[in-house]
């Protein structure tokens, strides 16, 4: 596994022998597609699919050379453009009127990524049929890459991360094509604040005059990088902080708010208080931590022993080459049944620390009986890494419902939402949504709105 562009999420690395035929079985993606198609309309309905340069790049090759890890992108990517453009050819034939390519490698700053997109680009997209939505995110796309995504006359819309990176740059530089839309990711995708609009109102500003009418305001990327919705966490919502937190249910509103603010910036007044409401209190000082740190000493970084005199009181009676495990123990389904039934109140506090303390000796038994030198305890007591040091902090909140869209990052998908003003609600299938909008709505990463210009 290695994370995900610039993020902190991870994704299962492809690997790939590049002497073996390549053969696609799309059927369960292209039935995910009708699906979508039958619940939303083709009007609605947008199949989105992970390009295949972005495929390509980040494969892991059996036999790796770094000299000709180039030439084996190259000789993959070959193979993959033939299914790319059948499986493409599939997807206009189901009458949708927009397909959503994402190229994630389009970030990526490497001279040797270009000539891949030029050879894949326009060559694996239908002669006609659909619209065609390039997406990049979680960075700006770079010069170079600005240029051709531009300059592909078959791409009717190129869709940029605008909370990361500089896209706004590039479209100032370089202005963009008037026959092309710009999907416009001002809503950040990858945060749990609300829409700022010291931030927002800027980028809408320069934007406007040289996009016109031709915008989308949507996220910035994937809204599976947040938690689902804000409503469910009565805690968070009773603290300060919960006026100005937005997660993936609330972000869908912002995207519709903020296309109303580039013809009516009124609408993010009540956004603008929250945050002066919180700014207020956030930024009080805690005078116990500042004391603290007053009064901290040069002694108070220094340890009590030398390491040349602790290091043989730690490794007492082990071998020179001693084994030990690395990390905590996983989280077994008794230990997540100790944990629940404290959290019911089934269990006191007592109890519960008594019952775990079982758990770390059978953890310490099995490493003994496997004859490992040094032993650890497993760490049975904590509860998710994040959320146990959440918990040990002031100013630090976690989530009660810890479900995200985690839909895997490098399979096809089909991203949908409905035009009809309704209430949000969760997804009646796989990659489908549905949210309370006005009705000009286009799906990307889940919606965007179109602009309403004066």
């Amino acid at each position: 596994m290695k994370k995900w562009i610039t993020s902190n999420y991870h994704y299962m690395v492809p690997e790939c022998d590049t002497k073996e035929l390549l053969q696609a079985d799309f059927s369960p993606y292209m039935a995910d597609v009708k699906r979508g198609i039958a619940a939303l309309g083709k009007e609605c309905a947008t199949p989105v699919v992970v390009g295949p340069v972005t495929i390509a790049y980040l494969t892991q090759f059996e036999s790796f050379s770094k000299g000709y890890h180039n030439e084996q992108r190259k000789n993959l990517l070959a193979k993959l453009l033939p299914l790319y453009q059948q499986l493409l050819k599939d997807v206009a034939a189901t009458g949708v009127t927009e397909i959503q390519v994402h190229e994630a490698a389009l970030v990526f700053e490497d001279a040797d990524i270009l000539p891949l997109f030029q050879t894949t680009y326009p060559a694996i997209l239908p002669t006609q049929g659909p619209a065609i939505n390039i997406v990049s995110f979680m960075e700006d796309v770079g010069q170079s890459h600005y240029e051709w995504l531009t300059s592909v006359k078959e791409f009717d819309v190129i869709s940029m991360d605008f909370t990361r990176g500089d896209s706004l740059s590039l479209i100032k530089a370089n202005g963009f094509p008037k026959d092309k839309t710009l999907g416009c990711g001002v809503v950040d995708a990858r945060s749990v604040w609300s829409i700022d609009p010291t931030k927002v109102k800027p980028i809408l500003d320069a934007v406007l005059p040289i996009a016109g009418g031709n915008l989308r305001i949507q996220p910035s990327a994937s809204l599976q990088f947040t938690p689902w919705d804000l409503s469910c966490e009565k805690e968070i919502l009773a603290h300060p902080a919960g006026a100005v937190l937005a997660f993936a249910t609330q972000k869908l509103k912002e995207v519709s708010v903020v296309a109303k603010a580039c013809s009516n910036p009124d609408v993010l007044d009540s956004y603008s208080t929250a945050w002066t409401k919180y700014r207020a209190v956030a930024s009080a000082p805690n005078s116990a931590v500042g004391q603290r740190i007053k009064s901290l000493a040069s002694k108070d970084f220094e340890r009590s022993e030398k390491f040349e005199a602790r290091r043989p009181k730690q490794l007492k009676g082990v071998p020179l080459l001693p084994t030990t495990t690395i990390g905590s123990f996983p989280q077994t389904k008794e230990v997540r049944s100790l944990r629940t039934q404290k959290k019911k109140g089934l269990l006191s506090q007592k109890e519960y620390e008594a019952a775990i303390d079982q758990q770390i000796a059978l953890a310490i038994g099995i490493q003994t009986g496997l004859g490992l030198d040094i032993l650890v305890h497993g760490e049975a007591e904590r509860t998710d890494m994040v959320e146990f040091f959440a918990q040990q902090m002031e100013g630090e909140r976690e989530t009660a419902m810890l479900s995200l869209l985690t839909k895997t990052l490098l399979s096809l998908t089909v991203s949908s939402c409905s035009t009809n003003s309704q209430e949000c609600c969760s997804p009646p299938m796989a990659g489908c949504s549905r949210l309370a909008h006005d009705a000009s709505v286009r799906p990307s990463f889940g919606p965007t709105s179109t602009v309403p210009l004066p």
